[in-house]
C-alpha cells in the first residue's frame, strides 16, 4: 500500500470516527506514518507537498478530537450541578488537560 493510499484510508477512518479511542488509534497510526515520511524526505523519496499533507491531516485529527471533546465535555463542565450521578471526566477517556486544551484550541481556531 502506497503512502497516498494510507493517507486516503486514514482520512476515511477519521471522517467516520465517533469515539476518542477511534481518534486516538488514527492519531497513533498517522503519527507513525508521518515520521516515516519525514525520514523518507531526508533521502528525497517524498516531497514537501506530501509531508505538508500529512501535517495538515494530523492537525485535522486534533480538530476532530476538539470537536468531540466540546460535544462530550463542554467547557466549564457541570460544575454547578449537585447531581449525585457520576459524570465522566477527561481522565476516564485517557485525555490530559493539556491535550484537551490543545485539541479545543485547534478546533476553535482553525486558522492557527
Amino acid at each position: 500500500m502506497g503512502e497516498l493510499d494510507k493517507y486516503k484510508g486514514f482520512k476515511a477512518e477519521l471522517a467516520v470516527a465517533e469515539t476518542f479511542e477511534e481518534i486516538r488509534n488514527i492519531e497513533i497510526k498517522a503519527t507513525a506514518v508521518a515520521k516515516a515520511a519525514a525520514e523518507f524526505a531526508k533521502t528525497d523519496m517524498i516531497g514537501k507537498k506530501e509531508q505538508d499533507e500529512w501535517g495538515e491531516f494530523r492537525v485535522g485529527i486534533k480538530a476532530k478530537k476538539g470537536a468531540l471533546l466540546e460535544a462530550k465535555f463542554p467547557k466549564g463542565g457541570d460544575r454547578k450541578s449537585k447531581s449525585s450521578k457520576p459524570t465522566l471526566i477527561l481522565a476516564d477517556e485517557g485525555i490530559t488537560k493539556d491535550e484537551s486544551s490543545n485539541a479545543r484550541l485547534i478546533h476553535d481556531e482553525p486558522d492557527l
